[in-house]
């Protein structure tokens, strides 16, 4: 039986989501205002988080293929190429890490780590953690490829993951709760670091705004949801 989450919850989710693609994941790239030059020494204090999967093997902004377990970042508006350092403030651990990807997309973060970065300045666990940034050495690198029209459609499509499993058995009993929930759902098969996943995914969508909608009637029914590149 599913938890129905209350309902403050569920319009805070709602708003998060389709409000201005200002929640999680749905800020849009193109709202991004990357700086022409920056000068070596320049900081910034904030909040940085950590992103893995669904997009580990997949294009970053400067066409590189991300590697989660690699060590990069991503920044909303520093230049392509900047390697910055990124001093973990709660333990004074530093990394430099070159930037590679346009990120992140939650209000209030300040740099998107990989999860190998991530592991090597001790905040895996934790998810986020306040870091001060300072640009060991300036990139040069354009504006991400992306862009969205003022209807909202894009050159990516968009689909919901609602889980990821080694097991077959485990992504056909999710497969099989969503259908009873009125959910057409599909079974996508993907290696990654030679593991065998089996992906359940649903839906297939134009735009973010439209995803965001689909998640969100979802979360409100209980399940767990990752906005991911359709295929």
């Amino acid at each position: 039986m599913l938890h129905r989450r209350p309902l403050a919850l569920v319009v805070a989710l709602l708003v998060a989501l389709t409000g201005c693609h200002r929640g999680v994941r749905y800020q849009r790239p193109e709202d991004f205002r990357p700086m022409a030059r920056v000068a070596p020494g320049w900081t910034e204090r904030g909040i940085a988080s950590w992103y893995g999967r669904p997009f580990h093997g997949r294009q970053t902004a400067n066409g590189e293929i991300y590697d989660m377990n690699g060590l990069s970042c991503a920044h909303k508006t520093l230049p392509l190429g900047t390697v910055v350092r990124v001093t973990n403030l709660a333990s004074g651990r530093h990394l430099d890490l070159r930037v590679n990807d346009r990120g992140p997309y939650v209000h209030g973060r300040i740099v998107d780590c990989s999860r190998g970065a991530a592991i090597r300045l001790g905040f895996l666990d934790a998810g986020t953690v306040p870091v001060k940034l300072q640009v060991v050495r300036a990139g040069h690198g354009g504006r991400p490829a992306y862009r969205e029209g003022p209807d909202g459609r894009g050159a990516y499509a968009y689909t919901l993951q609602l889980g990821a499993f080694t097991d077959p058995a485990g992504a056909q009993a999710l497969a099989a709760r969503l259908r009873r929930d009125g959910v057409t759902p599909r079974i996508e098969v993907a290696t990654v670091n030679g593991r065998r996943f089996h992906r359940v995914r649903a839906g297939h969508y134009r735009s973010k705004g439209a995803a965001a909608e689909a998640a969100a009637s979802l979360y409100a029914q209980g399940y767990d949801i990752y906005l991911a590149l359709a295929q």
